[in-house]
Protein backbone atom coordinates (compact mmCIF):
# COMPACT_ATOMS: atom_id res chain seq x y z
CA UNK A 1 0.00 0.00 0.00
CA UNK A 2 2.74 2.72 0.83
CA UNK A 3 2.25 5.87 0.27
CA UNK A 4 -0.65 5.46 -1.83
CA UNK A 5 -3.45 5.63 0.12
CA UNK A 6 -2.22 9.80 1.07
CA UNK A 7 -2.06 10.59 -2.33
CA UNK A 8 -5.40 8.83 -3.17
CA UNK A 9 -7.26 9.92 0.14
CA UNK A 10 -5.68 13.99 -1.57
CA UNK A 11 -7.28 13.53 -4.46
CA UNK A 12 -10.86 12.68 -3.12
CA UNK A 13 -10.96 15.12 -0.44
CA UNK A 14 -11.85 18.00 -3.21
CA UNK A 15 -14.66 15.52 -3.06
CA UNK A 16 -15.56 14.74 0.29
CA UNK A 17 -14.56 18.28 1.76
CA UNK A 18 -16.82 20.41 -0.79
CA UNK A 19 -17.48 24.05 -0.81
CA UNK A 20 -21.04 23.48 0.87
CA UNK A 21 -20.82 24.64 4.54
CA UNK A 22 -23.55 22.02 5.39
CA UNK A 23 -21.85 19.21 3.82
CA UNK A 24 -18.03 20.52 5.89
CA UNK A 25 -20.77 20.42 9.02
CA UNK A 26 -22.03 16.71 8.63
CA UNK A 27 -18.02 15.55 8.30
CA UNK A 28 -16.90 17.98 11.73
CA UNK A 29 -19.56 16.11 13.78
CA UNK A 30 -18.85 12.85 12.02
CA UNK A 31 -15.59 12.73 13.23
CA UNK A 32 -15.76 14.29 16.58
CA UNK A 33 -18.29 11.86 17.10
CA UNK A 34 -15.36 9.01 16.07
CA UNK A 35 -13.76 10.55 18.89
CA UNK A 36 -16.60 10.58 21.37
CA UNK A 37 -16.67 6.88 20.40
CA UNK A 38 -13.33 5.95 21.47
CA UNK A 39 -13.48 7.68 25.04
CA UNK A 40 -16.84 5.44 25.09
CA UNK A 41 -14.58 2.22 24.33
CA UNK A 42 -11.93 2.91 26.59
CA UNK A 43 -13.76 3.89 29.93
CA UNK A 44 -16.24 0.82 29.36
CA UNK A 45 -13.34 -1.64 30.61
CA UNK A 46 -12.92 0.18 33.47
CA UNK A 47 -16.28 0.71 34.82
CA UNK A 48 -16.54 -2.84 33.88
CA UNK A 49 -13.04 -3.05 36.69
CA UNK A 50 -14.34 -0.93 38.92
CA UNK A 51 -18.22 -2.73 38.73
CA UNK A 52 -16.45 -6.03 39.35
CA UNK A 53 -14.28 -5.14 41.95
CA UNK A 54 -17.11 -3.83 44.11
CA UNK A 55 -19.45 -6.63 43.84
CA UNK A 56 -16.79 -8.66 44.92
CA UNK A 57 -16.27 -7.03 48.07
CA UNK A 58 -18.73 -7.36 51.03
CA UNK A 59 -18.30 -3.71 52.33
CA UNK A 60 -20.00 -2.78 49.00
CA UNK A 61 -23.06 -0.86 48.98
CA UNK A 62 -25.98 -1.56 46.95
CA UNK A 63 -27.07 1.98 45.31
CA UNK A 64 -23.01 2.05 44.28
CA UNK A 65 -23.54 -1.22 42.48
CA UNK A 66 -26.68 0.44 40.75
CA UNK A 67 -24.51 3.53 40.19
CA UNK A 68 -21.81 1.47 38.71
CA UNK A 69 -23.75 -0.71 36.39
CA UNK A 70 -26.06 2.39 35.37
CA UNK A 71 -22.27 4.30 34.27
CA UNK A 72 -21.15 0.61 32.40
CA UNK A 73 -24.77 0.47 30.35
CA UNK A 74 -24.52 4.29 29.48
CA UNK A 75 -20.80 3.81 28.15
CA UNK A 76 -21.63 0.83 26.14
CA UNK A 77 -25.06 2.36 24.82
CA UNK A 78 -22.95 5.65 24.06
CA UNK A 79 -20.80 3.66 22.25
CA UNK A 80 -23.37 2.22 19.96
CA UNK A 81 -25.49 5.26 19.71
CA UNK A 82 -22.66 7.40 18.62
CA UNK A 83 -21.35 4.62 15.51
CA UNK A 84 -24.77 4.45 14.46
CA UNK A 85 -24.92 8.28 14.43
CA UNK A 86 -21.95 8.83 12.85
CA UNK A 87 -22.45 6.46 9.87
CA UNK A 88 -26.55 7.96 9.55
CA UNK A 89 -24.76 11.21 9.35
CA UNK A 90 -22.31 10.40 7.48
CA UNK A 91 -24.32 8.57 4.32
CA UNK A 92 -25.81 11.06 2.11
CA UNK A 93 -22.79 13.28 2.12
CA UNK A 94 -20.65 10.22 1.26
CA UNK A 95 -23.12 9.39 -1.62
CA UNK A 96 -22.97 13.12 -2.69
CA UNK A 97 -19.02 12.64 -2.75
CA UNK A 98 -19.64 9.46 -4.86
CA UNK A 99 -21.99 11.18 -7.14
CA UNK A 100 -19.46 14.19 -7.52
CA UNK A 101 -16.40 11.78 -8.79
CA UNK A 102 -18.79 10.04 -10.94
CA UNK A 103 -20.14 12.93 -13.11
CA UNK A 104 -16.37 14.02 -13.19
CA UNK A 105 -15.01 11.21 -14.38
CA UNK A 106 -17.99 10.99 -16.89
CA UNK A 107 -17.60 14.61 -18.42
CA UNK A 108 -13.52 14.07 -18.19
CA UNK A 109 -14.40 10.93 -21.02
CA UNK A 110 -16.70 12.65 -22.82
CA UNK A 111 -13.75 15.32 -23.25
CA UNK A 112 -10.86 12.83 -24.31
CA UNK A 113 -10.03 12.57 -27.80
CA UNK A 114 -11.29 10.08 -30.05
CA UNK A 115 -8.04 8.37 -29.87
CA UNK A 116 -8.52 7.14 -26.43
CA UNK A 117 -11.70 5.87 -27.14
CA UNK A 118 -10.52 4.32 -30.06
CA UNK A 119 -7.99 2.54 -27.90
CA UNK A 120 -10.53 1.57 -24.90
CA UNK A 121 -13.36 -1.29 -24.60
CA UNK A 122 -16.55 1.04 -23.47
CA UNK A 123 -17.15 -2.02 -21.07
CA UNK A 124 -13.89 -1.81 -19.23
CA UNK A 125 -14.90 1.92 -19.04
CA UNK A 126 -18.02 0.77 -17.27
CA UNK A 127 -16.49 -1.33 -15.27
CA UNK A 128 -14.19 1.21 -13.90
CA UNK A 129 -16.37 3.69 -13.25
CA UNK A 130 -18.90 1.32 -11.68
CA UNK A 131 -15.90 0.19 -9.33
CA UNK A 132 -15.29 3.50 -8.21
CA UNK A 133 -18.32 4.53 -7.31
CA UNK A 134 -18.64 2.08 -4.87
CA UNK A 135 -14.87 2.22 -3.50
CA UNK A 136 -15.38 5.67 -2.49
CA UNK A 137 -17.80 5.47 0.37
CA UNK A 138 -16.04 2.41 1.40
CA UNK A 139 -12.45 4.27 1.87
CA UNK A 140 -13.42 6.75 3.50
CA UNK A 141 -15.62 4.50 5.55
CA UNK A 142 -12.50 2.18 6.23
CA UNK A 143 -9.58 4.90 6.42
CA UNK A 144 -11.48 7.12 8.60
CA UNK A 145 -14.13 5.44 10.55
CA UNK A 146 -12.35 2.17 11.22
CA UNK A 147 -8.79 2.32 10.90
CA UNK A 148 -8.28 5.74 12.54
CA UNK A 149 -10.48 5.00 15.56
CA UNK A 150 -9.22 1.91 15.76
CA UNK A 151 -5.82 2.88 16.31
CA UNK A 152 -6.57 5.45 18.26
CA UNK A 153 -8.23 3.42 21.12
CA UNK A 154 -5.56 0.70 20.79
CA UNK A 155 -2.96 3.57 21.96
CA UNK A 156 -5.56 4.83 24.07
CA UNK A 157 -5.30 0.90 26.14
CA UNK A 158 -1.74 0.54 25.33
CA UNK A 159 -1.51 4.14 27.80
CA UNK A 160 -4.09 3.07 30.58
CA UNK A 161 -2.47 -0.27 31.09
CA UNK A 162 1.16 1.39 31.19
CA UNK A 163 -0.73 3.77 33.98
CA UNK A 164 -2.26 1.14 35.89
CA UNK A 165 -0.21 -1.76 35.69
CA UNK A 166 3.32 -3.39 35.18
CA UNK A 167 5.17 -1.94 32.18
CA UNK A 168 5.29 -5.92 30.52
CA UNK A 169 1.19 -5.40 29.70
CA UNK A 170 1.44 -2.36 27.72
CA UNK A 171 4.89 -4.27 26.43
CA UNK A 172 2.87 -7.23 25.14
CA UNK A 173 -0.20 -5.72 23.96
CA UNK A 174 1.91 -3.41 21.71
CA UNK A 175 4.27 -6.01 20.30
CA UNK A 176 1.23 -8.09 19.32
CA UNK A 177 -0.51 -5.02 17.85
CA UNK A 178 3.12 -4.42 15.89
CA UNK A 179 3.69 -8.07 14.66
CA UNK A 180 -0.40 -8.32 13.54
CA UNK A 181 -0.05 -5.02 11.48
CA UNK A 182 3.35 -5.86 10.18
CA UNK A 183 1.87 -9.35 8.82
CA UNK A 184 -1.01 -7.52 7.47
CA UNK A 185 0.96 -4.83 5.82
CA UNK A 186 3.53 -7.62 4.31
CA UNK A 187 0.32 -9.93 3.19
CA UNK A 188 -1.58 -6.55 1.66
CA UNK A 189 1.10 -6.96 -1.23
CA UNK A 190 -0.14 -10.51 -1.73
CA UNK A 191 -3.60 -9.44 -1.84
CA UNK A 192 -2.90 -6.07 -4.11
CA UNK A 193 -1.46 -8.83 -6.92
CA UNK A 194 -4.50 -11.00 -6.17
CA UNK A 195 -6.90 -8.01 -6.64
CA UNK A 196 -5.37 -6.56 -9.46
CA UNK A 197 -5.57 -9.92 -11.26
CA UNK A 198 -8.88 -10.26 -9.95
CA UNK A 199 -10.20 -6.99 -11.37
CA UNK A 200 -8.40 -7.49 -15.28
CA UNK A 201 -9.99 -10.68 -15.56
CA UNK A 202 -13.29 -8.87 -14.33
CA UNK A 203 -12.93 -5.91 -17.01
CA UNK A 204 -11.47 -8.55 -19.71
CA UNK A 205 -14.82 -10.54 -19.80
CA UNK A 206 -17.47 -7.65 -18.66
CA UNK A 207 -15.70 -5.53 -22.14
CA UNK A 208 -16.03 -8.95 -24.06
CA UNK A 209 -19.50 -9.38 -22.89
CA UNK A 210 -20.82 -5.88 -23.47
CA UNK A 211 -19.18 -6.03 -26.75
CA UNK A 212 -21.23 -9.07 -27.85
CA UNK A 213 -24.34 -6.95 -26.56
CA UNK A 214 -23.42 -4.03 -28.92
CA UNK A 215 -22.61 -6.18 -31.81
CA UNK A 216 -26.02 -8.76 -31.32
CA UNK A 217 -27.06 -8.19 -35.25
CA UNK A 218 -23.50 -8.70 -36.87
CA UNK A 219 -23.20 -11.91 -34.33
CA UNK A 220 -26.38 -13.32 -35.94
CA UNK A 221 -25.94 -12.54 -39.33
CA UNK A 222 -22.57 -14.67 -39.21
CA UNK A 223 -24.30 -17.45 -36.96
CA UNK A 224 -21.49 -16.54 -34.51
CA UNK A 225 -23.73 -17.13 -31.32
CA UNK A 226 -21.19 -20.82 -30.42
CA UNK A 227 -18.13 -18.94 -30.71
CA UNK A 228 -18.98 -15.55 -28.95
CA UNK A 229 -20.67 -18.22 -25.87
CA UNK A 230 -17.18 -19.95 -25.77
CA UNK A 231 -14.90 -17.47 -25.93
CA UNK A 232 -17.00 -15.39 -23.19
CA UNK A 233 -17.35 -19.04 -20.93
CA UNK A 234 -13.11 -18.95 -21.49
CA UNK A 235 -12.86 -15.45 -20.20
CA UNK A 236 -15.07 -15.98 -17.34
CA UNK A 237 -13.49 -18.82 -16.22
CA UNK A 238 -10.23 -17.12 -16.39
CA UNK A 239 -12.04 -14.60 -13.91
CA UNK A 240 -13.48 -17.59 -11.74
CA UNK A 241 -10.03 -18.71 -11.53
CA UNK A 242 -8.55 -15.35 -10.09
CA UNK A 243 -11.32 -14.52 -8.58
CA UNK A 244 -11.30 -17.90 -6.06
CA UNK A 245 -7.63 -17.70 -6.07
CA UNK A 246 -7.75 -13.78 -4.52
CA UNK A 247 -10.68 -14.98 -1.87
CA UNK A 248 -8.40 -17.82 -1.13
CA UNK A 249 -5.16 -15.58 0.06
CA UNK A 250 -7.71 -13.05 1.55
CA UNK A 251 -8.91 -16.11 3.94
CA UNK A 252 -5.31 -17.48 4.44
CA UNK A 253 -4.41 -14.17 5.78
CA UNK A 254 -6.91 -13.63 7.84
CA UNK A 255 -6.22 -17.42 9.55
CA UNK A 256 -2.84 -15.90 10.15
CA UNK A 257 -4.24 -12.82 11.94
CA UNK A 258 -6.36 -15.05 13.98
CA UNK A 259 -4.05 -17.14 15.32
CA UNK A 260 -1.60 -13.85 15.70
CA UNK A 261 -4.48 -12.54 18.68
CA UNK A 262 -5.13 -15.83 19.87
CA UNK A 263 -1.44 -16.25 21.30
CA UNK A 264 -1.38 -12.69 22.38
CA UNK A 265 -4.89 -13.22 24.67
CA UNK A 266 -3.23 -16.28 26.02
CA UNK A 267 0.12 -14.97 26.89
CA UNK A 268 -1.87 -11.98 28.06
CA UNK A 269 -3.96 -13.81 30.06
CA UNK A 270 -1.89 -16.21 31.39
CA UNK A 271 0.40 -13.61 33.13
CA UNK A 272 -2.63 -11.83 34.01
CA UNK A 273 -3.95 -14.85 35.57
CA UNK A 274 0.15 -15.79 37.83
CA UNK A 275 -0.44 -11.79 38.65
CA UNK A 276 -3.82 -12.74 40.90
CA UNK A 277 -2.47 -15.65 42.46
CA UNK A 278 0.52 -14.02 43.56
CA UNK A 279 -1.97 -11.24 45.10
CA UNK A 280 -0.78 -8.48 42.63
CA UNK A 281 -4.12 -8.06 40.75
CA UNK A 282 -7.81 -8.61 41.69
CA UNK A 283 -10.47 -10.15 39.62
CA UNK A 284 -11.34 -6.96 38.32
CA UNK A 285 -7.96 -5.81 36.92
CA UNK A 286 -8.00 -9.44 34.99
CA UNK A 287 -11.52 -8.39 33.30
CA UNK A 288 -9.98 -5.04 32.42
CA UNK A 289 -6.84 -6.56 30.80
CA UNK A 290 -8.63 -9.20 29.30
CA UNK A 291 -11.81 -6.97 28.46
CA UNK A 292 -9.12 -4.28 26.75
CA UNK A 293 -7.46 -6.89 24.75
CA UNK A 294 -11.16 -8.76 24.04
CA UNK A 295 -12.72 -5.70 22.93
CA UNK A 296 -10.01 -4.85 20.11
CA UNK A 297 -9.52 -8.82 19.09
CA UNK A 298 -12.88 -7.93 17.11
CA UNK A 299 -12.10 -4.50 15.59
CA UNK A 300 -8.75 -6.49 14.69
CA UNK A 301 -9.68 -9.55 13.35
CA UNK A 302 -11.61 -7.18 11.06
CA UNK A 303 -8.66 -4.77 11.00
CA UNK A 304 -7.35 -7.31 7.67
CA UNK A 305 -10.56 -7.29 6.21
CA UNK A 306 -10.90 -3.60 6.54
CA UNK A 307 -7.03 -2.67 5.39
CA UNK A 308 -7.86 -5.06 2.14
CA UNK A 309 -11.12 -3.13 1.79
CA UNK A 310 -9.04 -0.10 1.66
CA UNK A 311 -6.48 -1.83 -1.02
CA UNK A 312 -9.36 -2.80 -3.02
CA UNK A 313 -10.55 0.55 -2.93
CA UNK A 314 -7.40 2.35 -3.89
CA UNK A 315 -6.82 -0.26 -6.83
CA UNK A 316 -10.06 0.68 -7.83
CA UNK A 317 -9.49 4.51 -7.65
CA UNK A 318 -6.33 4.76 -9.21
CA UNK A 319 -7.73 3.01 -12.44
CA UNK A 320 -10.46 5.98 -11.76
CA UNK A 321 -8.15 8.77 -11.21
CA UNK A 322 -5.67 7.46 -14.06
CA UNK A 323 -8.68 8.27 -16.53
CA UNK A 324 -8.55 12.07 -15.30
CA UNK A 325 -4.87 12.04 -16.01
CA UNK A 326 -5.12 11.68 -19.43
CA UNK A 327 -5.37 15.17 -21.01
CA UNK A 328 -8.99 16.70 -22.46
CA UNK A 329 -9.48 18.22 -26.03
CA UNK A 330 -11.41 20.85 -24.19
CA UNK A 331 -11.01 24.34 -26.34
CA UNK A 332 -11.46 27.53 -23.53
CA UNK A 333 -11.59 30.70 -24.83
CA UNK A 334 -11.75 34.10 -23.38
CA UNK A 335 -14.24 35.38 -25.48
CA UNK A 336 -17.22 33.37 -28.08
CA UNK A 337 -15.72 32.98 -31.36
CA UNK A 338 -18.31 34.50 -33.83
CA UNK A 339 -17.38 33.34 -37.23
CA UNK A 340 -19.23 34.40 -40.16
CA UNK A 341 -16.75 33.39 -42.82
CA UNK A 342 -16.91 29.22 -42.63
CA UNK A 343 -14.44 28.67 -45.17
CA UNK A 344 -12.55 25.80 -44.38
CA UNK A 345 -8.72 25.34 -45.57
CA UNK A 346 -6.26 22.15 -44.63
CA UNK A 347 -2.35 24.20 -44.80
CA UNK A 348 0.11 21.17 -45.30
CA UNK A 349 -2.30 18.54 -42.89
CA UNK A 350 -0.74 15.35 -42.15
CA UNK A 351 -2.00 12.56 -39.74
CA UNK A 352 -1.04 9.09 -38.60
CA UNK A 353 -2.94 6.55 -36.93
CA UNK A 354 -0.78 3.22 -35.10
CA UNK A 355 2.50 4.29 -37.07
CA UNK A 356 0.02 4.29 -40.88
CA UNK A 357 -0.11 7.25 -42.81
CA UNK A 358 -3.41 8.33 -43.63
CA UNK A 359 -2.80 11.79 -44.51
CA UNK A 360 -0.19 13.06 -46.63
CA UNK A 361 0.80 16.64 -46.34
CA UNK A 362 -2.78 17.62 -47.58
CA UNK A 363 -3.66 20.97 -48.90
CA UNK A 364 -6.59 22.64 -50.04
CA UNK A 365 -9.45 25.03 -49.47
CA UNK A 366 -13.51 25.26 -49.78
CA UNK A 367 -14.78 28.87 -50.06
CA UNK A 368 -17.95 30.00 -47.48
CA UNK A 369 -21.26 28.94 -49.06
CA UNK A 370 -19.77 26.48 -51.42
CA UNK A 371 -19.86 22.31 -52.15
CA UNK A 372 -16.95 20.79 -51.65
CA UNK A 373 -16.53 16.94 -52.68
CA UNK A 374 -14.24 14.46 -51.76
CA UNK A 375 -14.06 11.10 -54.20
CA UNK A 376 -11.89 7.72 -54.34
CA UNK A 377 -11.07 4.19 -53.66
CA UNK A 378 -12.06 2.87 -50.20
CA UNK A 379 -9.69 3.74 -47.52
CA UNK A 380 -7.51 6.35 -49.13
CA UNK A 381 -8.14 8.53 -46.15
CA UNK A 382 -11.17 10.26 -46.86
CA UNK A 383 -13.43 10.17 -43.78
CA UNK A 384 -10.95 10.77 -41.97
CA UNK A 385 -10.77 14.35 -43.31
CA UNK A 386 -14.02 14.65 -41.91
CA UNK A 387 -13.20 13.22 -38.42
CA UNK A 388 -9.93 16.05 -38.44
CA UNK A 389 -13.00 19.07 -39.36
CA UNK A 390 -14.77 17.90 -36.69
CA UNK A 391 -12.04 17.55 -33.86
CA UNK A 392 -12.22 14.24 -33.61
CA UNK A 393 -8.67 13.26 -34.74
CA UNK A 394 -5.89 16.09 -34.08
CA UNK A 395 -3.08 16.66 -37.22
CA UNK A 396 0.46 15.58 -36.15
CA UNK A 397 1.69 18.34 -38.60
CA UNK A 398 0.17 20.91 -40.71
CA UNK A 399 -2.79 23.36 -39.50
CA UNK A 400 -7.03 23.57 -40.25
CA UNK A 401 -8.89 26.92 -40.46
CA UNK A 402 -12.29 27.77 -40.17
CA UNK A 403 -12.14 30.93 -41.18
CA UNK A 404 -9.34 33.14 -39.99
CA UNK A 405 -9.19 30.89 -36.86
CA UNK A 406 -7.45 27.71 -36.39
CA UNK A 407 -9.69 24.91 -34.99
CA UNK A 408 -7.78 24.43 -32.02
CA UNK A 409 -9.06 28.34 -31.07
CA UNK A 410 -12.59 28.05 -31.79
CA UNK A 411 -14.43 27.70 -28.35
CA UNK A 412 -16.21 24.34 -27.80
CA UNK A 413 -19.92 25.88 -27.56
CA UNK A 414 -19.27 28.00 -30.66
CA UNK A 415 -17.98 25.07 -32.56
CA UNK A 416 -20.77 22.72 -31.66
CA UNK A 417 -23.31 24.94 -33.02
CA UNK A 418 -21.24 25.56 -36.32
CA UNK A 419 -20.66 21.99 -38.11
CA UNK A 420 -22.92 19.38 -38.55
CA UNK A 421 -22.14 15.83 -39.46
CA UNK A 422 -24.02 13.02 -40.45
CA UNK A 423 -21.30 9.95 -40.35
CA UNK A 424 -20.83 6.93 -41.93
CA UNK A 425 -22.02 4.78 -39.16
CA UNK A 426 -25.01 6.84 -37.59
CA UNK A 427 -25.55 6.01 -33.80
CA UNK A 428 -28.69 6.42 -32.28
CA UNK A 429 -29.69 6.61 -28.82
CA UNK A 430 -32.12 3.82 -27.35
CA UNK A 431 -35.41 5.73 -27.08
CA UNK A 432 -38.15 7.59 -29.31
CA UNK A 433 -37.68 8.99 -32.56
CA UNK A 434 -38.74 12.66 -31.37
CA UNK A 435 -35.46 11.90 -28.55
CA UNK A 436 -33.04 11.30 -31.17
CA UNK A 437 -34.01 13.92 -33.68
CA UNK A 438 -34.13 16.66 -31.06
CA UNK A 439 -30.54 15.36 -29.14
CA UNK A 440 -28.70 18.34 -28.01
CA UNK A 441 -31.13 21.03 -28.87
CA UNK A 442 -33.01 22.73 -26.40
CA UNK A 443 -35.56 25.25 -27.74
CA UNK A 444 -37.08 23.57 -30.64
CA UNK A 445 -40.70 24.28 -32.30
CA UNK A 446 -42.92 21.70 -33.24
CA UNK A 447 -43.10 23.97 -36.81
CA UNK A 448 -39.00 23.15 -37.25
CA UNK A 449 -39.56 19.89 -36.67
CA UNK A 450 -42.20 18.88 -39.31
CA UNK A 451 -39.92 20.98 -41.67
CA UNK A 452 -36.84 19.13 -41.17
CA UNK A 453 -38.72 15.77 -41.62
CA UNK A 454 -40.04 17.47 -44.47
CA UNK A 455 -36.92 17.97 -45.61
CA UNK A 456 -35.21 14.36 -44.79
CA UNK A 457 -38.35 12.72 -46.98
CA UNK A 458 -39.41 10.75 -43.61
CA UNK A 459 -43.35 12.54 -43.14
CA UNK A 460 -44.75 9.45 -44.82
CA UNK A 461 -42.47 6.77 -42.66
CA UNK A 462 -43.61 8.53 -40.14
CA UNK A 463 -47.01 8.64 -40.50
CA UNK A 464 -46.95 4.65 -40.85
CA UNK A 465 -46.14 4.36 -37.35
CA UNK A 466 -48.63 3.82 -34.67
CA UNK A 467 -46.60 5.64 -31.64
CA UNK A 468 -45.11 8.19 -34.53
CA UNK A 469 -42.21 10.49 -33.09
CA UNK A 470 -42.62 8.42 -29.59
CA UNK A 471 -41.78 5.10 -31.28
CA UNK A 472 -38.38 3.51 -29.42
CA UNK A 473 -35.74 3.10 -32.47
CA UNK A 474 -34.24 0.11 -30.28
CA UNK A 475 -30.43 -0.21 -29.43
CA UNK A 476 -28.13 1.82 -31.81
CA UNK A 477 -30.92 2.17 -34.13
CA UNK A 478 -31.52 -1.22 -34.56
CA UNK A 479 -35.00 -1.11 -35.39
CA UNK A 480 -34.99 1.08 -38.41
CA UNK A 481 -33.56 0.61 -41.65
CA UNK A 482 -30.22 2.13 -43.01
CA UNK A 483 -32.65 4.28 -44.87
CA UNK A 484 -34.31 5.17 -42.25
CA UNK A 485 -31.67 6.11 -39.83
CA UNK A 486 -29.40 8.18 -42.64
CA UNK A 487 -32.86 10.13 -43.22
CA UNK A 488 -33.47 10.66 -39.37
CA UNK A 489 -29.33 11.72 -38.79
CA UNK A 490 -30.11 14.23 -41.85
CA UNK A 491 -33.57 15.57 -40.02
CA UNK A 492 -31.23 16.34 -37.04
CA UNK A 493 -29.11 17.59 -39.21
CA UNK A 494 -31.34 20.02 -40.76
CA UNK A 495 -32.90 20.71 -37.31
CA UNK A 496 -29.52 21.80 -35.80
CA UNK A 497 -29.25 24.54 -38.84
CA UNK A 498 -25.26 24.83 -39.06
CA UNK A 499 -23.19 26.96 -41.14
CA UNK A 500 -20.81 23.61 -41.74
CA UNK A 501 -22.38 20.63 -43.43
CA UNK A 502 -20.05 17.27 -43.35
CA UNK A 503 -22.08 14.19 -44.77
CA UNK A 504 -19.96 11.11 -44.73
CA UNK A 505 -21.89 9.10 -47.28
CA UNK A 506 -24.85 10.54 -46.05
CA UNK A 507 -27.37 9.09 -48.75
CA UNK A 508 -25.27 6.05 -49.62
CA UNK A 509 -28.56 3.96 -48.61
CA UNK A 510 -31.28 6.15 -49.89
CA UNK A 511 -32.96 5.23 -53.01
CA UNK A 512 -32.11 7.81 -56.37
CA UNK A 513 -35.51 9.77 -56.44
CA UNK A 514 -34.95 10.48 -52.37
CA UNK A 515 -31.40 10.83 -52.81
CA UNK A 516 -31.85 13.36 -55.76
CA UNK A 517 -34.45 15.38 -53.35
CA UNK A 518 -32.20 15.73 -50.17
CA UNK A 519 -28.80 17.13 -52.42
CA UNK A 520 -31.79 19.92 -53.69
CA UNK A 521 -32.66 20.30 -50.70
CA UNK A 522 -29.29 21.08 -49.70
CA UNK A 523 -28.54 22.88 -52.60
CA UNK A 524 -31.57 25.67 -52.02
CA UNK A 525 -32.58 25.97 -48.39
CA UNK A 526 -28.94 26.05 -47.05
CA UNK A 527 -27.02 26.91 -49.99
CA UNK A 528 -25.01 29.69 -47.72
CA UNK A 529 -23.95 26.88 -45.81
CA UNK A 530 -20.36 25.27 -46.43
CA UNK A 531 -20.65 22.16 -47.68
CA UNK A 532 -18.22 18.64 -47.43
CA UNK A 533 -19.42 15.99 -48.88
CA UNK A 534 -17.61 12.63 -49.44
CA UNK A 535 -19.17 9.99 -51.50
CA UNK A 536 -18.58 6.66 -53.66
CA UNK A 537 -21.54 7.62 -55.56
CA UNK A 538 -20.65 10.45 -57.85
CA UNK A 539 -23.79 11.18 -59.38
CA UNK A 540 -24.51 12.69 -56.18
CA UNK A 541 -21.61 15.25 -56.35
CA UNK A 542 -21.65 16.33 -60.31
CA UNK A 543 -22.84 19.87 -58.99
CA UNK A 544 -20.14 20.40 -56.66
CA UNK A 545 -18.17 24.19 -56.96
CA UNK A 546 -14.82 21.91 -56.41
CA UNK A 547 -14.09 17.87 -56.45
CA UNK A 548 -10.73 16.66 -54.71
CA UNK A 549 -9.85 13.20 -55.92
CA UNK A 550 -7.96 11.20 -53.15
CA UNK A 551 -5.55 8.32 -53.80
CA UNK A 552 -3.17 7.21 -50.89
CA UNK A 553 -3.77 9.44 -48.60
CA UNK A 554 -3.17 12.55 -51.04
CA UNK A 555 -4.75 14.79 -53.56
CA UNK A 556 -4.19 12.97 -57.07
CA UNK A 557 -7.07 15.30 -58.99
CA UNK A 558 -9.12 18.25 -58.40
CA UNK A 559 -11.66 20.40 -60.51
CA UNK A 560 -15.05 20.19 -61.43
CA UNK A 561 -16.99 17.37 -62.67
CA UNK A 562 -16.79 18.45 -66.04
CA UNK A 563 -13.14 19.44 -66.10
CA UNK A 564 -11.99 16.09 -64.30
CA UNK A 565 -13.69 14.20 -67.00
CA UNK A 566 -12.14 15.94 -69.60
CA UNK A 567 -8.68 15.05 -67.98
CA UNK A 568 -8.91 11.28 -68.34
CA UNK A 569 -7.87 10.35 -64.79
CA UNK A 570 -8.61 8.52 -62.14
CA UNK A 571 -11.58 10.43 -61.64
CA UNK A 572 -13.19 9.22 -65.03
CA UNK A 573 -12.16 5.61 -64.33
CA UNK A 574 -14.30 5.56 -61.08
CA UNK A 575 -16.83 7.31 -63.33
CA UNK A 576 -17.15 5.19 -66.32
CA UNK A 577 -16.89 2.22 -63.22
CA UNK A 578 -20.17 3.32 -62.07
CA UNK A 579 -21.60 4.05 -64.96
CA UNK A 580 -20.92 0.28 -66.43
Amino acid sequence: MNFRIFTILSNLTPYWWEKSSKIRVYFSISLLLVLVTSVFNLLIPVSFKTLVNNLLTIKSGFPNEIIMLLAYSFLWLGSQITIQLREIILMRPLQRAARLFSIHVFSHLHNLPMSFHLNRRTGALISIMERAQQSMPELFFGAFLYVFPTTLEICGAILILLLLYKAHYAVIVSIIFVIYLLFTIVTIRWTSRAQRLSNEKDVNANSRIVDSLINIEAIKYLGSNDHEINTCDHLLHLYERAEANKKIIFESVHLGQGIIMGLGLFIVTWIAVDDIKAGLLTIGDLVLINGYFMQFVYPLSHFGHILQDIQRGITNMEDALNILRHPTTIVKTKKLNVLRDTSIEFKNVSFNYNGRKIINSLSFKVNHGETLAIVGPTGTGKSTIARLISRLYTPQDGQILIGKYPLDAIKDEEFSRLIGVVPQDITLFNDTLLYNLTYGLTHTTQKEIDQAIEEAQLKEFLSSLPEGYMTKVGERGLKLSGGEKQRLALARLFLRKPSIFILDEATSALDTETERHILNILSTNYKHTTRIVIAHRLSTITNAEQILVFSHGKIVERGTHSSLLSKNGLYTILWKQQLG
